[in-house]
């Protein structure tokens, strides 16, 4: 009977580290996932303003003629990709700050292997913001020279 308690007590001991691991793991899980669904629903709510201010521009668009279109339509698009560009930041700061956090708290990690996460992390968005950069400008040359057509 002495034997049989001692096996469940030692038992018990070797699995309580793994039952308590795994409640610490979903609370960070869970913690990640309400993050990510609150960004989620911001990013949701600034596209849908845009596409309301999209729409209610497009509204005063149709009493003018092509040339006067295009000359509002340039502003108002340069308006937009730096609202875009600033809503962009904004969340990137928010999850660089997140993972540093994140990473800070992490104990198995080495701060060599940290700090190579946070600069792929970074050298991703400096990537990816050149290459909107470059897609944005492209497009306006695009508009541009299109709008040469529908001037003449």
């Amino acid at each position: 009977m002495k034997e049989k308690m001692v096996s469940i007590l030692a038992a018990g001991l070797l699995l309580m580290p793994g039952i308590v691991l795994a409640k610490t793991q979903k609370c960070v899980t869970t913690e990640v996932k309400k993050f990510r669904n609150e960004q989620r629903e911001e990013r949701r709510e600034f596209i849908e303003a845009q596409r309301k201010e999209n729409r209610e521009f497009r509204r005063t668009l149709k009493d003018m003629t092509p040339e006067e279109r295009i000359e509002a339509i340039m502003p108002h698009w340069e308006n937009q990709y730096q609202e875009r560009r600033e809503f962009n930041k904004k969340m990137y700061e928010k999850n660089i700050a997140q993972l540093k956090d994140r990473l800070e708290n992490n104990e198995k990690l080495a701060d060599a292997q940290k700090s190579e996460i946070i600069s792929l992390f970074e050298n991703q968005h400096t990537e990816n913001v050149a290459f909107r950069d470059q897609q944005y400008k492209e497009n306006i040359k695009k508009i541009v020279f299109l709008s040469c057509f529908l001037i003449t």
